[in-house]
């Protein structure tokens, strides 16, 4: 089971501005001071000195670069550093350059956003593809649910799924509301839209993102990952448990193709972000529709937020348009913020990797906010006082930092999440469950603890336990698909 990305976004509150027609009238105007670099660049090097991200980051400001650092390992196992050119699995942010296909495919007059998905997947019962127009795949509207895992028990991103098979499960599922009637985040609307540029194109999902983006742009580095094929200078994804570093839970890509298949480097990733904020590939009014609110603050393939900044008549307020991305060892983030035609990426193949809580500290002091102070993490202490003293006593830490004012060392609780999913990828499961019976303890609305307490049940051979917890989970939320779909197959045994 994969991690909501909409549960890990952070936002910048602000209200948003409309896009000019002309992007080069719009942005790249204000004047970036070297010293808010300098305090960034201070940011990063107490990151990388307290070991508290391994990764890469870039900020650029229009066509320069203000600073780009390579940043801890791509190989614990041999040592090899990051490097500049390091290709990171992406995970969510594939979605943008699926939804580009898309547009792209539009833009040469091959197909059409209003039209039905049935009208370029012909399954045997298109009853379902009927309903969904291609636009609602784009912006999470369709109405489908969330995961395959949700749809099929067989499914769990171990082994090579074709992409026609996926199509199918999707085919005969149910829709959780009607199309177009709100927003619900889902990675099987981008599975049908990666089928969708193959049956257009006749090229597989890979092929015709290198001839419709990768090729033109020079983007050499970026490409669909294949499980089969090797790939030069790529991380490996690893868990930073607090026992020591594990490799991450392996992921095959084939499920996920469309929503999660691309690996990149920053350069690559920022050769893109150019070409997007000038026009000069994809036409301007094009652009608009994927960086304009089409559901929820959902464009097509990005989220559409806000940031503020200080000017000598008060705060202003511009645009962001963003997404980010996680996968087992991988989290990632591309933000731009258009007002000032500031580009800021962070790609780590390390988790917990902070990476949501340094872009944000990245974006605001770039923006001439203050610096924030960074301090060792007590995280540490948080597990050792959590796995010989109990609960109550982690708790009570907890509390404790809360009133001495030291928010800033309690570990998130995604974080906390992550280390016992990367518990139960090492088999560490008494650890596991600890962690995950502290979640549910302390956070008992959040279903994401319920559930993969429920995985772990299995793991145990307890199935009336995981019974239990996955009911548990739907009387938080009774869309959780994945507790649905075990609850099936264990009462089918």
């Amino acid at each position: 089971m994969k991690i909501s990305i909409v549960m890990k976004r952070k936002y910048s509150l602000i209200i948003i501005s409309l896009i000019c027609l002309s992007f080069q009238q719009l942005f790249g105007q204000i004047k970036i001071e070297q010293s808010q670099v300098d305090k960034v660049s201070e940011i990063i090097d107490s990151y990388e000195s307290l070991d508290l991200f391994n990764g890469n980051i870039l900020v650029a400001k229009g066509d320069r670069i203000l600073l780009q650092r390579a940043i801890g390992k791509a190989n614990f196992e041999h040592n090899i550093l990051n490097k500049i050119k390091t290709k990171f699995r992406l995970a969510s942010l594939t979605k943008q350059f699926t939804a580009a296909a898309i547009v792209i495919l539009e833009q040469q007059g091959k197909l059409k956003l209003n039209n039905t998905v049935s009208t370029y997947l012909k399954v045997e019962n298109d009853g379902l593809f009927e309903k969904i127009k291609v636009h609602q795949l784009l912006s999470h509207s369709a109405g489908l649910q969330r995961d395959i895992e949700g749809l099929s028990s067989k499914i769990k991103g171990k082994n090579f799924v074709s992409l026609n098979e996926l199509v199918q499960i999707i085919s005969k599922s149910e829709l959780i509301f009607k199309p177009g009637d709100k927003f619900s985040y889902s990675n099987l609307g981008f599975n049908l839209a990666a089928a969708i540029i193959e049956s257009v194109t006749g090229k597989p999902y890979g092929e015709a993102l290198n001839a419709l983006i990768f090729e033109p742009l020079k983007m050499h580095d970026t490409a669909h990952e294949i499980n089969t094929r090797i790939v030069s200078n790529k991380a490996n994804g690893y868990a930073g448990l607090p026992d020591g570093i594990v490799k991450a839970d392996y992921e095959e890509k084939s499920y996920v193709i469309g929503a999660g298949s691309i690996y990149s480097t920053i350069t690559d990733l920022y050769k893109w972000s150019r070409v997007l904020l000038n026009g000069s590939f994809i036409s301007k009014s094009n652009v608009e529709k994927m960086f304009s609110k089409q559901s929820g603050d959902y464009g097509y393939g990005w989220f559409i937020d806000n940031y503020k900044w200080k000017t000598s008549d008060g705060e202003k307020k511009g645009k962001n348009i963003n997404h980010d991305g996680g996968s087992p060892g991988f989290e990632s983030k591309l933000s731009l913020l258009v007002e000032h035609d500031i580009t800021i990426i962070v790609l780590s193949n390390k988790l917990p990797s902070n990476l949501y809580v340094l872009s944000n500290q990245i974006t605001n002091t770039i923006l001439g906010f203050e610096k924030p102070n960074i301090r060792p993490k007590q995280d540490q202490l948080f597990y050792s006082t959590m796995f010989t003293k109990g609960i109550n006593a982690a708790k009570l830490l907890i509390q404790n930092w809360k009133e001495t004012d030291q928010r800033d060392l309690i570990p998130g609780r995604f974080d906390i999440l992550l280390v016992g999913r990367g518990y139960i990828d090492s088999n560490n499961f008494e650890k596991a469950k600890q962690l995950f019976d502290y979640l549910i303890s302390a956070e008992p609305k959040w279903v994401y603890p319920v559930v993969f307490k429920g995985i772990l049940m299995e793991n145990f051979n307890r199935i009336e336990e995981a019974l239990e917890l996955y009911n548990n989970a739907l009387k938080i939320d009774p869309n959780e698909a994945y507790a649905k779909n075990r609850i099936k197959e264990l009462l089918k045994d």
